[in-house]
Order: C-alpha cells, then sequence, then structure tokens
C-alpha cells in the first residue's frame, strides 16, 4: 500500500481518552488518520456519512449496543469493510462468536507500546487486502461498462471454447438470452459449415495466441450474418493458457463490397481495353487483364511498378512517356469533376502484328478512402487501328 495514501481508520470506544491515546499512538507509528466514535450508533452515522473507511476499529463491551452487535451491524450494511475487535474483555466465546459474524481480526488491550503496533500491522494488513479487493472490484465494473458500450460483440471462451463471459451485445446479436448462452460453446453460435471454421480459429489462438477468421453467426432466429472474429490468447499465472477473449464485427455491409468489387473485378476482366490505376506517386495501384497482356505481365508484378517505366519500354511508342506527361499535367489543370483528357500514339508490338494506334484517355476517379480528387489517375488503353479515330491518330 502506498505510503503517500493514509489507513483511514474509525476508532470506537466508549471511553474517549482512551481513544485519542489510541489515535495519538497509531498516527505516531505513521500513515494512519483516525477518527473516532462513543458509540455504536454514532460509528455507523459517520459510516453512512463518510464511505473513505478503510478499517473499523472497536471495543466489546460498550452501553447499548456492544461490539459483536456494531459488527453485524457492519456487514449487514457496509459488506466487508474491514472491521476489528479490540477489546480488554476478551473470552474464547467472545472471540467465537465474533469470527461466527466475520470478524477480520480480534485483538486483546494490553499495556505497552507493543500492543498499538500490533494494532497497527493488523490496520495495514486488513485494509491493503480491502484497498486491493476494492481497486479489483472498480476495475471489473469499469471493464463490464466498457465492453457493453461496443458496438461490436464481445466474448470470452475457454479453452474448449465454451463461452464463459460476453457483453450486451450478445443477446442483441444472436436473439438468445443470457440463460440460454451461458454454458454453450462458440461453435453452437454458426452455421454447420463454419463450426470447423470456429474450431479452429480457437485451436490456433491458443497455440500462437492471436487467430482472425470470418464465419457466419447463426441468430435464434434463424438468420446467418456474416462477422470477422479477431481473438487473443490469455494466460494463468503458471503461464498457461486458460481461455481467449476477443471481438466479433458486423462484416454485412464489407461483404457486400467485396461482393460488388468483386463482379467490378470480373467486369473490368472481361473488357478488351486495356485498364489501369495509378496513384499520385505514379506507381500502377490496379489493372485488369487487358492491360497486362499489352506489356506480357500479369497484374500481381504490374502493381507497384511506375507507370512511366512501362510507358518507356516502347511498347506503346516511343514518345508515349511524353504524351502521357502531357497530357497527365493538362488534366491537372483541368477543374471540372469529370475531366478527363486523352492522346494517342503509334507503335509496332513485337510479335510481328504491324504498326498499331493506341488511343490512352485519363480521368480524375472521385475521392475515396480519404484520397483527395486528382490524386489518382485512371486509363484506358484502346487500340483503335482500322478505326476511324485511329486514322485520324496516324
Amino acid at each position: 500500500m502506498s505510503t503517500d495514501t493514509p489507513i483511514r481508520v474509525l476508532h470506537v470506544d466508549d471511553d474517549p481518552l482512551y481513544a485519542d491515546l489510541v489515535a495519538a499512538k497509531l498516527g505516531a507509528i505513521g500513515a494512519v488518520d483516525v477518527r473516532t466514535a462513543e458509540s455504536a450508533e454514532a460509528g455507523l452515522d459517520l459510516l453512512a456519512s463518510d464511505a473513505g473507511f478503510d478499517c473499523v476499529v472497536s471495543d466489546y463491551d460498550m452501553p447499548g449496543t456492544d461490539g459483536l452487535e456494531f459488527l453485524s451491524a457492519v456487514r449487514d450494511r457496509f459488506g466487508d469493510l474491514p472491521f476489528l475487535l479490540f477489546t480488554g474483555h476478551g473470552s474464547e466465546d467472545i472471540a467465537s462468536d465474533a469470527i461466527a459474524a466475520g470478524v477480520t481480526g480480534y485483538l486483546r488491550k494490553r499495556t505497552g507500546d507493543s500492543t498499538y503496533r500490533r494494532l497497527h500491522n493488523r490496520i495495514r494488513q486488513a485494509a491493503a487486502k480491502h484497498r486491493a479487493a476494492r481497486d479489483l472490484d472498480t476495475e471489473r465494473s469499469v471493464s463490464a461498462l466498457a465492453t457493453d458500450y461496443l458496438s461490436d460483440l464481445f466474448y470470452v471462451l475457454d479453452t474448449d471454447g465454451t463461452v464463459v463471459r460476453w457483453n450486451d451485445r450478445g443477446p442483441e446479436v444472436t436473439g438468445y438470452s443470457d440463460e440460454e448462452i451461458e454454458g454453450r460453446t462458440a461453435m453452437t453460435f454458426v452455421v454447420d459449415d463454419d463450426v470447423s471454421t470456429v474450431a479452429g480459429g480457437l485451436v490456433e489462438a491458443l497455440d500462437t495466441g492471436e487467430s482472425r477468421f470470418r464465419a457466419r453467426l447463426l441468430t435464434k432466429a434463424g438468420d446467418a450474418i456474416p462477422y470477422e472474429f479477431h481473438g487473443r490468447r490469455f494466460d494463468g499465472p503458471d503461464g498457461e493458457p486458460i481461455g481467449v477473449c476477443g471481438i466479433g464485427r458486423d462484416v454485412r455491409e464489407q461483404a457486400e463490397r467485396d461482393r460488388r468489387l468483386a463482379e467490378f473485378g470480373t467486369m473490368l476482366d472481361a473488357n478488351p481495353d486495356g485498364m489501369f490505376l495509378v496513384d499520385g506517386d505514379g506507381t500502377v495501384r490496379r489493372t485488369n487483364r487487358a492491360f497486362g497482356a499489352l506489356f506480357d505481365m500479369d497484374r500481381a508484378s504490374l502493381v507497384g511498378t511506375p507507370i512511366e517505366s512501362l510507358l518507356a519500354d516502347g511498347t506503346l511508342g516511343r514518345d508515349a512517356v511524353e504524351r502521357y506527361r502531357g497530357a497527365l499535367e493538362e488534366l491537372r489543370t483541368e477543374t471540372a469533376g469529370d475531366a478527363h483528357v486523352s492522346f494517342r500514339t503509334t507503335a509496332a508490338p513485337a510479335g510481328g502484328a504491324g504498326e498499331r494506334v493506341y488511343e490512352v484517355r485519363l480521368a480524375r476517379p472521385a475521392p475515396d478512402d480519404g484520397v483527395e480528387a486528382g490524386r489518382r489517375t485512371a486509363g484506358v488503353i484502346r487500340d483503335v487501328t482500322g478505326t476511324a479515330a485511329g486514322d485520324r491518330g496516324r
């Protein structure tokens, strides 16, 4: 216990001179702030008006309410607040009754400073234990409150996957009551096809310390909701794993975006024109298959490559880099949101296909993910050989 925080003690004794002596002796030993009361009733009033006491010290033989009756009242109203019975009228029967009533400690009043040192030591030990328990309860309460405010699903599993803790989102999302959730394993809350995924995620977290996976949460009403789960292992004092805690996030909107993105990617790949997206630093961010075919490269190799280094290889003509730079500069000066520019270039690709005419069109995509419009450039490369546009480009 920190010596910067005095231990606050309520000492109840019907002899005010002796109570003042005890307060002085304990204060001299150090780090104890004592308030006194001359009766159990006055002591209860002080406890009710001041919640900051760390320990109660009480005489046994007092008029009206004795020490054991006072102890019983303290337990009823103030829970496990440390209570030391400090009396000169001790007996085995009193000690036995005090222990049965939940006394924290029992000391006999004796002469000499050693009595006050023993009392001080007992107070210090009892208060330290009580403060630690109180701080832990506060921490748990704050933690529970914080997890209940989460919009995500919070869970704690033991090593066999049984759900041992959850926040308020658990019943809200699943449709099951707290009583129905208790004792069930995580694998019973997902669709049959995803049971092995959840079981594997639990094993992975216990083995490696962490896992992340997606599974479809099955509600009581029979709805399957796509969720992403991220769990971390936690260990006991002996270092052995005792469970996994984690967060489950509803990814329906993300799953829908992924589906649409996949559909868009399919459409891009079906387009015979080469299509590309370039970041503000000039590196290729995304392409379709037709773009890769122009340079005889796969998409994985293209991503991250400077666009100008691709154009400089001559596939689209020796002056393609200069034309691209000029078009890009022109695009940057345009103020319209749908601004686009284009240029044509003539080249003779390898393979004996003869001279070809290409039209390159550049545009600014709409802002996305916090990237300002104009930072990225979208482009389309079309072979216009044999068309009216191609004839004009010769």
